[in-house]
């Protein structure tokens, strides 16, 4: 599908022009996309990090055994689905370069139900990531913005169907959720993925 990803980057490329009349500002401004969403600044404690939401997330710890404990907040809302979290490596015994090459691959890897149709250099939370766009098979797709901090990763993914959710809409709302993610507490100095 050739014009796939010119859609999927046209719908997150920030907006050039004012729309007289419109709720919805300029990239590097403060909006809310949705008239009746309030945006409040929601926080990971053990997961370090915070990232403003549309809504009350729900929080929750993942630890599995032989793999990085994860903190993540995770919200469904106004056709949208957002997941912030933090991959703790400190307990495998991993290095900052073993931590950045694995969440490379698990980040740029096909897998069966997705396919990874961009991948770029990005400044996320202050610091030198990646920014990956994601097309699942159902036709969602994936802004997905990832950086490594010492042993942790930080990851922020907002999701949306093409179609249900307008261009505009989807700007502003990346705008809001990407801008305001922040390390609360972060421990050793990024690393260049």
């Amino acid at each position: 599908m050739p014009g796939i990803r010119d859609a999927i980057k046209k719908l997150l490329a920030p907006s050039n022009t004012s729309q007289a009349g419109s709720r919805f500002a300029e990239p590097g401004t403060s909006v809310e996309p949705n008239k009746n969403d309030v945006w409040t600044l929601q926080s990971s404690r053990l997961g370090q990090f915070a990232v403003a939401l549309p809504g009350k997330p729900r929080e929750e710890t993942i630890a599995v055994p032989e793999r990085p404990v994860v903190h993540a907040l995770k919200l469904q809302k106004s056709g949208f689905s957002y997941f912030a979290c933090c991959r703790d490596y400190a307990a495998l015994g991993l290095g900052v370069a073993e931590v950045a090459l694995m969440e490379e691959r698990r980040s740029a890897q096909n897998q069966l139900d997705f396919e990874v149709r961009d991948v770029k250099e990005v400044e996320f939370a202050g610091k030198p990531g990646r920014e990956f766009l994601i097309l699942y098979g159902s036709g969602t797709v994936i802004c997905r913005r990832l950086i490594v901090e010492g042993q942790q990763s930080y990851q922020a993914d907002l999701g949306w169907m093409p179609g249900e959710v307008s261009e505009s809409v989807v700007r502003a709302t990346s705008e809001n959720f990407f801008s305001s993610f922040a390390l609360t507490n972060a421990a050793s100095p990024a690393i260049s993925m």
